[in-house]
Order: structure tokens, then sequence, then C-alpha cells
């Protein structure tokens, strides 16, 4: 038997209602909303899908035509330079050694054993016994002999028989060495070393002539503020070049060029300029 409730709004005139009723109205509103829900995930679903459809059409134009190179006119926006000079800075450094480097000051020397060398203490024969054969007669045995008178003689029979005979051939002289200390200077010295000493950069626009950061004009490297020489390891110099052009798909490009090209674009900076684009990172020139 169903418990029916005893509250009744007041003014309302509405019946009073049972548990059943109450679980019934509720939970048709929980259904409506998740189907709500599943309808406006799947239109944003759908709508996502179409835009990135439309903007893929877009921009794939643009990507295949990267792929090849375009020759266009483009607005030259900037133009910059930087120059840079590894430095060395020469010192005195102590060292030592069985040689003296040149240049270096001598600040002690010292016999000492480097080590041994072989010197000639004596020569010997190298002998090789040769052997041969020879043939000698040897005595074999006596016979006697007499004679109608009855004399008796004796005589000594021999026969041939074949000797090996060894003989030593001296040809060549073997030499035989020591050893005999090497006793030579070990020297003490100062000598000047470059060493590394800092890489220094310059950089400036197209307005600016280009320059190297520490080299003078002539080549000439001025001394270190503590009076030390300094002299240029390495250089390297660069330009850039500063573009824009609708077709882009970053806006602008920049790329490297040489030092002549600067020269030449450097009156037309904000102009437009025939180029020949590959892709979005790279950038030729026709021949003027």
């Amino acid at each position: 038997m169903m418990r029916r409730t005893h509250e009744l709004a007041e003014g309302t005139g509405l019946p009073p209602t049972t548990d059943a009723d109450e679980k019934v109205h509720k939970k048709p509103s929980v259904q409506r909303r998740r189907q709500i829900f599943l309808v406006l995930l799947l239109v944003g679903l759908f709508i996502a899908f179409f835009v990135g459809i439309a903007a893929l059409l877009y921009i794939l134009p643009s990507l295949l035509s990267q792929r090849k190179p375009v020759r266009e006119q483009m607005s030259l926006v900037r133009l910059w330079w930087t120059r840079e000079e590894t430095l060395e800075v020469l010192e005195m450094a102590l060292g030592e050694g069985w040689v003296l480097p040149e240049g270096s000051d001598l600040l002690g020397k010292e016999m000492r054993n480097k080590g041994y060398e072989q010197v000639l203490e004596k020569t010997i024969p190298q002998c090789k016994k040769e052997v041969s054969t020879v043939i000698k007669e040897v005595p074999d045995h006596v016979e006697k002999f007499c004679f109608a008178d009855g004399k008796c003689e004796e005589h000594t029979i021999y026969r041939k028989e074949e000797q090996l005979v060894f003989t030593d051939v001296c040809n060549e002289e073997v030499p035989i060495y020591k050893p005999r200390p090497l006793i030579v200077p070990w020297y003490r010295y100062s000598t000047p070393i470059w060493h590394f000493h800092s890489v220094v950069t310059a950089n400036g626009e197209h307005t600016e002539t280009p320059h190297w950061p520490i080299s003078l004009p002539n080549g000439a490297v001025p001394e270190a503020s503590d009076g030390r020489q300094r002299r240029v390891r390495n250089r390297k110099a660069r330009y850039f070049a500063e573009f824009s052009a609708p077709s882009l798909l970053l806006g602008t490009l920049k790329t490297e060029i040489d030092e002549e090209r600067f020269a030449k674009l450097g009156p037309r900076v904000g102009q437009r300029v025939p180029v020949i684009r590959e892709g979005n990172s790279a950038v030729t020139f026709p021949e003027d």
C-alpha cells in the first residue's frame, strides 16, 4: 500500500502525491539531460570535422606550392650583419724537456740520462763448416815376394779410400754491440704560448658599414687592457635578409646571403625585389 504525503502546498490546491509519483517525474529529466549532452557532442564533432577539412583545403595548395621553386616579387623588410672573432692572448708558460723551444727563455739546464744507445764493441767472424770429399791411398795389406835366388821382399799394397773433410769457412764479421748511457741536457724554460682568450661579436643593420669587433681596418689587433699581445685565431662573417609576401605561411622569411648580395640589396630595403623562393626557408636570386 503506497504511503501518501500529507503535506500540501498552501494555496495551491494540488492533490497529495506519492513517492512513486515523484520518481516518475525525476527520471525523465535526467535522461533528457544525457540526450541533450550527446546531441551537442555530436554536433560539435561534426562542426570540428568540417572546419578541419575546410582549413586543409585552404592550406593544401600553399603547402604544395612550397615544394617547388617559385619566382615572385617579395618585399625586402630588413638587412643585417654579424661578425665574430675568436681571440688568443700570448702568455709565458713554464716548461721543461729535452728540447729548448725556439724563442724560449732558458731558466736552467742539467745533464740527465735520457736512455741508452747501442755502440759497437767488437766484431767476431761468422764461420760455417764446409764438407768436401777426398780420395786417399791407405795401406791395405803386406805381400811377400821371393825371387829365384832365394831372396824375398815384402811390399805394402795400398787401396783407395774416400774421406770427408770438414773445413771452417769464415767470410763475414758479426758486430757485437753494448749499451751506453745517453747523457744529454734537460732544459727548464719559459716559453710564449697562445691561449684562447674570448669570442667577440659585432652586428648592425645595413645602414652601418660591416666591421670587425676588434681588428683594425689594417688588420692589426690592439693589445689587451693588461698589455698582453693578442691575435685573431678565427673570423666569421654572416649576412642576413628578411622578406615578406602574402604567399608566405609564416608572414616573413629570413635567409642568409653572401657579402656581395648584401651590398647589392642595401639600397633596396623597403622595396620589392625578384627572388626565387624554395619552400618556406630558402631564397635564391635570379641572375642580375
